[in-house]
């Protein structure tokens, strides 16, 4: 049985596990990628007295925990965390900055991807794979979200799936297929008499996702026979541990301690399944965490702490003035976005 946990975290990281030498066995049926969007290792260690033995504390114990572990850029969201560590590279490379960024041209905002992996500037693991078996292992994602499905399955995947906003069904890109998927349809007319699911994080709470997730990918993996033969095949699941609450963290540890202690079952629940399909001896299971999260900070104010708060257009205002001092007037800085600010490089052209 072989594991390996990495989290890369905004906060603590994980120690090193302890782990018993092992005899080099073959290369596995299946690879399980989970990615487990806004992860926290410094909550992973706090609830864990609260786990189950088939689901984090399995991977703890038996695994292989790698804690020097970073994204070595920022700012961080799921887009970019999940890009880097299916390329193994940052954004400078593989040309995703974020989940939105400034089309230079309309100055506007523009989505990452639009279904397809098409803005994703290099190869993935999964890609690397396909490459390397003459297209012959199975790729394939489940997420929650487009994105995390879209990037984590790369340009050459057998398919991507992730959850419609609008009426909770499965779906795909006709990117990676563009016949009917009939186990796809079959799933969703199963399922179609279930409460409809919504990717808003205020409809519906990451645990009925992270279920959701789970039934998609173990179906996945029988309607397609991963796993079956000596051929390795990926399977890239999106899990998140992000709070279902809106408030602050600190002022709602209870939710938060529910979501980690129903993502620990439903891990758990995964694991056993697919082990229980392939064979211990036949998976590998490797875990990541975004690094990111959408937790609210504390207002310092209110115990009075100093503190204050960048204000990025009022920083790209005061810019501009001061480039209208030196050069004369003139729109010097085009706009802002996120925490970026574009400067009108053929005003400055023309000023010399």
């Amino acid at each position: 049985m072989k594991y390996t946990y990495i989290t890369a975290s905004l906060l603590a990281l994980l120690p090193v596990a302890q782990t018993k030498a092992q005899v080099v066995n073959p290369a596995p049926r299946l690879v399980v990628n989970i990615t487990i969007d806004q992860l926290r290792s410094d909550y992973l260690e706090a609830f864990s007295p609260l786990y189950n033995n088939n689901g984090f504390k399995k991977l703890l114990q038996d695994g292989t925990v790698y804690s020097i572990c970073s994204y070595p850029f920022s700012p961080i969201d799921k887009a970019s965390a999940i890009a880097s560590i299916y390329t193994g590279t940052v954004p400078y490379y593989n040309g995703i900055t974020g989940n939105k960024w400034l089309d230079k041209e309309t100055l506007r905002p523009v989505d990452c991807e639009n279904g397809t992996p098409e803005n994703l500037c290099t190869s993935t693991i999964c890609d690397e794979l396909k490459i390397s078996t003459g297209g012959s292992a199975k790729v394939y994602s489940v997420a929650p979200e487009s994105e995390e499905a879209v990037f984590s399955a790369g340009h050459a995947a057998d398919g991507a799936f992730w959850i419609d906003s609008n009426d909770g069904t499965w779906r795909t890109s006709p990117y990676y297929t563009k016949s009917k998927i009939s186990w796809l349809t079959a799933f969703n007319d199963l399922n179609s008499t279930s409460t409809q699911y919504s990717t808003s994080r205020n409809k519906k709470s990451n645990s009925i996702l992270n279920e959701k997730v789970k039934d998609m990918a173990l179906q996945c993996i029988k309607s397609n026979g991963m796993g079956l033969d000596d051929i390795t095949d990926i399977l890239a699941v999106t899990y998140h541990a992000g709070n279902d609450k809106t408030s602050s963290v600190t002022g709602c540890q209870t939710d938060v301690q529910n979501v980690y202690t129903k993502l620990d079952r439903t891990i758990g629940d995964f694991i056993s399944n697919i082990q229980s399909l392939i064979g211990k001896d036949h998976v590998l299971f490797v875990i990541t965490s975004t690094g990111c999260s959408d937790d609210k900070t504390a207002d310092y104010s209110k115990y009075r702490i100093p503190t204050g708060k960048f204000y990025i257009n009022r920083t790209a205002s005061l810019l501009n003035m001061y480039f209208c001092a030196i050069y004369g007037q003139g729109n010097y800085v085009e706009t802002c976005f996120s925490n970026e600010i574009f400067l009108n490089h053929k005003l400055f052209d023309q000023k010399r």
